[in-house]
């Protein structure tokens, strides 16, 4: 799509006007001024050193001679495929790889909007406890064994070591992530998520960065941290059916809209433990709640969505289609990690900070949602659509439902005006796209201050794209991006905690 590019060499520009042209790098920001990931803040472990690694084999130990012979094996057979599969998954590559591995299971399994924020924040922050406890394990035995080219002058490695490479935070990834990728996607056979992480530990070894045992270690030390991962995951109230507040019904309150006339969904999302708000409805204190309906203020707006849908421009069209992100696709939460890998290469992250960056935004993006579906069933208000179909032929007045039902002339927009994106089943204040993009576009802004300015205009542009759509009022879109922001401080606040 058109947009799409132009969005990408957007952020592209943003992320390298001034900071010195492409080869510049963001390493100089606060936000990921170089501290080692064993000093940052777990999300699911309760310290960095909790599954610390034993030392590594001795450098004169048989085992040693024997993986170094290894390595001079596969150096021999070492060929431009091996060179691909090292720079996949190496580094800041192994951080986009995975990622992009996620975002094709929400693509393939097609999870609402709410449920892929969660099964998002599980995996990459599942991730980065990974890294964090195998930068640990690096750190405790830095000094037990040398790299292999230390070793062995023989061996000529296809990028830079460290003095020694115990417990590479690469490998121990690939173990979380095959072990939560079929957690979170059980349609998904487990072979899949093996595979790819066969594919990853192999790379270093064929590229002669690492010995067999550093792997292998790691990879294990990765699959234990996703046994804490999915048990904390499994005590999330995720499979709750409550819902969070009372049920309200009557002309000004949410009910289903045509075309699909869905039940609701998602109603228990805003029960879910949320990762930075102090509670599921920490966030709503801060929102006004929406007009009072029939009010002057309502009826301004649901004017200006008549407006805006009649004179609706082409461009128009093309950004709430861009942004409309329902099943099937990346949905916004998946829509945000794309912009991140964007900035990620953009601003030539490390590893670990692209690791971090994405960990981040899953958590904020989890949490827009628990926050903004716990304030649409508080509020439980009606959406543009169900008022729009009983306005009065002259758009002063709002008829009863069962008016327009039994005299239908009342009503003259009903069965004639329909949204351009099809309603979705659930209440309509805050908008859950503008809450999404408020917080990704704050988070994203910490991590990447160059690009902060295209990343509101990029946030503003999916909250207005609800309102082109005929699915929000403005001010589920307002407040929605309000909403997003607060949480994203609560982000920002925790990631300046850590060590810089």
């Amino acid at each position: 799509m058109r947009l799409f590019r132009y969005l990408a060499c957007a952020l592209v520009g943003a992320a390298l006007v001034g900071v010195g042209g492409a080869g510049a790098s963001i390493e100089s920001s606060p936000a990921v001024r170089a501290s080692t990931p064993a000093q940052w803040k777990p999300w699911h472990l309760t310290s960095s050193d909790q599954l610390r690694l034993k030392a590594p084999p001795a450098a004169r130990s048989a085992q040693t001679k024997a993986e170094l012979a290894q390595l001079r094996r596969l150096q021999r057979t070492r060929g431009p495929a091996q060179i691909a599969a090292f720079k996949k998954w190496n580094g800041q590559g192994a951080a986009i790889a995975w990622t992009k591995v996620a975002l094709d299971m929400v693509h393939s399994y097609r999870p609402r909007p709410p449920v892929a924020a969660r099964l998002l924040a599980i995996f990459q922050t599942g991730l980065y406890d990974a890294m964090i406890a195998a930068d640990d394990s690096r750190i405790a035995h830095a000094g037990s064994r040398p790299a292999p080219a230390k070793l062995d002058k023989r061996l000529k490695p296809i990028a830079k070591t460290a003095a020694s490479t115990y417990a590479p935070y690469e490998a121990a990834m690939a173990g979380a992530a095959e072990r939560l990728g079929h957690f979170l996607f059980p349609g998904e056979p487990q072979r899949t998520f093996t595979a790819l992480a066969n594919e990853a530990v192999s790379s270093r070894l064929s590229a002669g960065v690492n010995y067999r045992s550093d792997v292998q270690n790691a990879r294990a030390l990765g699959q234990k941290v996703a046994d804490a991962v999915i048990a904390h995951a499994k005590t999330d109230n995720s499979t709750s059916t409550r819902l969070p507040n009372p049920t309200l019904s009557g002309e000004g309150y949410w009910a289903s809209t045509p075309p699909l006339y869905e039940p609701f969904i998602g109603g228990s999302v805003g029960t879910w433990r949320p990762w930075l708000l102090s509670s599921p409805s920490a966030g709503r204190s801060i929102l006004p709640g929406p007009s009072a309906y029939g009010s002057p203020e309502f009826m301004r707006q649901l004017k200006q969505v008549l407006d805006v849908s009649r004179s609706l421009t082409g461009e128009q069209r093309q950004i709430a289609n861009f942004w409309d992100d329902g099943p099937g696709t990346d949905t916004p939460a998946g829509h945000w990690h794309s912009v991140a890998i964007e900035l990620i290469r953009s601003y030539k992250l490390s590893g670990p900070q692209a690791v971090r960056a994405l960990a981040y935004l899953s958590t904020v993006e989890a949490d827009a949602v628990i926050a903004c579906w716990e304030a649409k069933y508080y509020w439980w208000s009606i959406r543009p659509i169900s008022a729009i179909w009983r306005l009065s032929a002259d758009g002063t007045k709002l008829n009863k439902e069962s008016d327009c039902q039994a005299n239908p002339a009342l009503c003259p927009q009903r069965n004639v005006w329909y949204s351009i994106i099809s309603t979705p089943g659930f209440p309509s204040y805050p908008a859950g796209h503008s809450t999404f993009s408020g917080g990704a576009g704050k988070i994203l802004t910490y991590f990447f201050p160059k690009a902060g300015e295209t990343l509101n205009l990029l946030a503003n542009q999916a909250a207005a794209s609800r309102l082109y759509g005929g699915l929000h009022f403005d001010e589920d879109n307002r407040d929605g991006l309000v909403l997003g922001r607060s949480i994203a401080d609560l982000a920002i606040a925790r990631a300046k905690a850590d060590p810089r």
